[in-house]
Parts: structure tokens; sequence; C-alpha cells
């Protein structure tokens, strides 16, 4: 995954690389998770987006490619 940017859409798990984690519901999950990818040595965040909202879809893939 070197180099590769993972978005993730209401996830309660962790994954590595670089990893945008979208979430609705529970922003602790999320932060864990956000938390448990930076402690194995890569780097995520987690904006919140409602992905049926096209607008909101935008600027999170629009946040993403900003930030990676």
């Amino acid at each position: 995954l070197d180099d590769r940017v993972t978005l993730v859409i209401n996830s309660g798990r962790g994954i590595g690389a670089k990893v945008v984690v979208n979430y609705t519901h529970s922003e602790a999950l999320t932060l864990n998770v956000v938390t448990n990818i930076k402690e194995l040595g890569s780097d995520a965040v987690a904006p919140r987006a409602d992905v049926r909202n096209v607008a909101k879809t935008t600027k999170l893939m629009d946040e993403a490619v900003a930030r990676f």
C-alpha cells in the first residue's frame, strides 16, 4: 500500500497505510481507529461527512487529497 490513501466509511476497525476514516455515529470509536493507525506508524484523519450528500462527500474527498 505504499503511496496509497484509503477512504474508510463507517469502519470500526483499523487498517494500515494512509487512511481517511469517515464516520457518522461513533466519534470515540473512530478516533480510536485513527490512534491505532498512527501508533502503527501510518497516518490517518477522521473527518465527518454524510456520504449520501454529494456536496459533503466532495468536501471529504477534497480534504483527503489536500492532506495526503
